[in-house]
């Protein structure tokens, strides 16, 4: 199906914005390696999680890192002058 190899592809760019494995990744959203790499190659439909999740992590990726949302654990690590 073409659609879903475009879908692929589309979706392997913004992948690579990331800047992580595929496995390192997979683990991350609870997914198999095997899942994610037949998501990005175009061989299997992503689901909507996969497809939302992906597209949040690489716009929290491009935001400068003075207007990410900081976590508790943020505030420990704080830089102080």
């Amino acid at each position: 199906m073409p659609e879903v190899a475009e879908l692929g592809n589309m979706l392997t760019d913004l992948f690579n914005a990331l800047g992580v494995s595929q496995r390192a990744y997979a683990v991350r959203v609870h997914l198999d390696p095997s899942a994610v790499s037949r998501f990005l190659r175009g061989q299997r439909v992503a689901t909507e999680d996969f497809v939302d999740r992906l597209i949040r992590e690489v716009g929290q990726s491009a935001e400068p890192r003075s207007r990410r949302k900081r976590g508790p654990e943020s505030k420990n690590n704080a830089w102080k002058p």
